[in-house]
């Protein structure tokens, strides 16, 4: 997990589309958050334990990668074969539900 500290350059999703990162600067910190002001009385919160949604440079390619390719992947599991199918339940942990 990234140790972020208040000055650091990071991602976060903007407002107006979830797809897309805006860069900005954490600008302060409480016990439990990091802070970045979006305007002059807009303030964002992220949890220290679990930024969920604040990226470092690795964790923003990571994510503009997910969403550049995870609809054109989806698109191919649905012409798998049902063996190819199984193989890719496996990697991903997926657990069939017994009735």
């Amino acid at each position: 997990m990234t140790e972020f500290k208040v000055g650091d350059k990071v991602w976060v999703e903007s407002g107006r589309r979830h797809n897309e990162l805006k860069e900005v600067t954490i600008d302060a910190e409480t016990s439990r958050s990091w802070v970045i002001y979006a305007g002059s009385y807009d303030e964002i919160k992220f949890p220290k334990k679990n930024p969920k949604g604040m990226y470092d440079e690795q964790g923003k390619i990571d994510y503009e990668w997910h969403n550049t390719h995870r609809w054109r992947i989806g698109k191919l599991v649905d012409r798998c074969s049902p063996e190819q199918l199984r193989q890719i339940a496996q990697i991903v942990g997926y657990v069939e539900e017994t009735k």
